[in-house]
């Protein structure tokens, strides 16, 4: 053991250190809980994909949807979040929600790939809320900016729209 004073050994004062102990604990008790709930939402993302088999597909979604508003709550800070929020309000197809969740990923200023896919999954919601025009220009302003294989699709969509608005001209919505 060392002979020097408790000062000299780790430049604090005993009493400063003393005082400063209930703070410690009470930042470790803080830290300890915000881990377990965080292994609490990791663990249930583990039980929706063991979920998935045989498990009705609505059912599914809106526990997901629920994981990832969670995961939003405890980490607003992080574009993944609200985006896999929008992502899993889009797929409930509640779709005033998915557009506020993607607002906030938009906010935090998202690499480009998710900025590129934000606008595309848009264009999707218009269509299928009947405005097909709207959905249409969308589609044409996103699609150079979207990787091969979403190109693909939103071209797919886009032809969709087209045959759509060849057969009904007044289904473009405003």
């Amino acid at each position: 053991m060392s002979v020097l004073p408790f000062r000299a050994r780790t430049g604090v004062e005993p009493l400063e250190l003393e005082e400063s102990v209930p703070e410690i604990q009470a930042l470790k008790h803080a830290l300890w809980r915000e881990q377990a709930e965080l292994a609490r939402v990791s663990a249930e993302r583990c039980q929706l994909a063991d979920a998935f088999q045989g498990q009705d597909m609505l059912m599914l979604n809106a526990k997901a949807e629920r994981c990832f508003r969670r995961v939003a709550e405890l980490r607003p800070g992080e574009v993944r979040s609200w985006f896999n929020l929008g992502k899993a309000r889009f797929r409930n197809q509640a779709y005033e929600g998915a557009r506020a969740a993607f607002n906030e990923a938009i906010l935090l200023n998202p690499e480009p790939n998710v900025r590129s896919q934000i606008p595309f999954l848009d264009a999707v919601m218009n269509a299928n809320d009947g405005h097909l025009g709207q959905a249409l220009e969308q589609l044409d302003a996103v699609i150079p900016q979207l990787s091969a294989g979403q190109a693909r699709q939103a071209e797919a969509i886009r032809d969709e729209i087209r045959a759509q608005l060849r057969r009904t001209p007044s289904a473009s919505g405003p």
